[in-house]
């Protein structure tokens, strides 16, 4: 039977090694047959990139194990885990009884979150991009970035070109760098320099209207000569009658910029030569004589921009 027992040894029962008979003895007698009660218990229970340590706490003194270390009151093993692991552990108190306690670790990760970039638009753009980091595991908040409620989708929105490196982290503190890099927004206008025209002299042909514009950003895409309802890649116009053209210049972001330029050297009528007469008589005959009296006047062009 388990537990406290009283043994009594009668007089009589026991001689020593001399032949006397020993005394009547009662003693108490404390039966254990039953192993030692452990429990077990981890440094953290939380996702992490480090070894995690389990401990087995016993209700009585225990026997060393090996592998393990064992406190100096010998009631508590403890082991460090690199890896995830479910074992068995047997454990036995000083009289050799025996019991078991299952070690489960399942939250050491040291694998890294692998991320990919895209854009909202690869396209040249006025407007601002939108960078997503996919992830391929549940990752920790950035400051800036907007996290997804699943927690593996990152977000950012950007109002200029940049070039930056982002270090995403996982729940378990393992970090990887993605690398964002944005070059296709173009908020400027593009610049039109110089309007020429092919002559400024006075001609009853078509003046030639060439405007030079740069773009330093997304280039040039196209010009319009009729109040943007179409777009050529051509950058010159001919001019058939004099009046204001506007010059609209649109670069591949879709930003616009216009100018103005005055053509007054256009001249397809043909001219009219006002005179002046006066008649007199010489030896009975009449003498005409004209005189032209047009006078061409000065032409000017002028540019104007908006």
């Amino acid at each position: 039977t388990e537990g406290e027992q009283v043994v009594k040894i009668p007089q009589g029962a026991c001689t020593d090694s001399a032949g006397n008979e020993i005394a009547e003895t009662v003693k108490k007698v404390v039966i254990d047959r039953t192993g030692p009660v452990g429990s077990v218990s981890y440094s953290t229970t939380e996702k992490t990139g480090s070894a995690v340590v389990a401990k087995i706490s016993a209700n009585e003194e225990m026997q060393e194990i090996e592998g393990w270390t064992l406190s100096a009151d010998k009631k508590e093993l403890t082991k460090s885990y690199e890896d995830n692991t479910e074992e068995t552990v047997t454990i036995k108190d000083l009289l050799g009884n025996e019991s078991s306690v299952t070690i489960k670790i399942s939250n050491i990760d040291k694998t890294l979150p692998k991320g990919e970039v895209t854009y909202s638009t690869a396209e040249y753009t006025n407007q601002d991009v939108t960078v997503t980091i996919n992830v391929d595991k549940q990752v920790q908040a950035i400051n800036g970035w907007t996290l997804s409620e699943n927690k593996k989708v990152l977000t950012k929105k950007y109002t200029q070109n940049t070039e930056e490196t982002v270090t995403i982290t996982d729940l378990a503190g393992n970090r990887s760098i993605v690398t964002v890099k944005i070059t296709n927004i173009d908020k400027e206008a593009p610049v039109i320099g110089e309007i020429t025209l092919s002559t400024k002299e006075i001609t009853n042909q078509d003046v030639e209207i060439t405007v030079n514009a740069t773009d330093a950003i997304s280039g040039i895409e196209g010009y319009s000569w009729d109040e943007k309802q179409t777009w050529n890649t051509v950058n010159k116009v001919n001019a058939k009658t004099n009046g204001i053209y506007t010059i609209y210049v649109k670069d591949k972001a879709g930003n616009i910029s216009s100018k103005t330029i005055e053509v007054t050297n256009i001249n397809k009528e043909p001219e009219k030569l006002a005179i002046s007469a006066t008649k007199y008589k010489v030896d009975g005959n009449y003498i005409i004589n004209i005189k032209p009296e047009t006078k061409v006047s000065e032409v000017k062009n002028d540019v104007k921009s908006n």
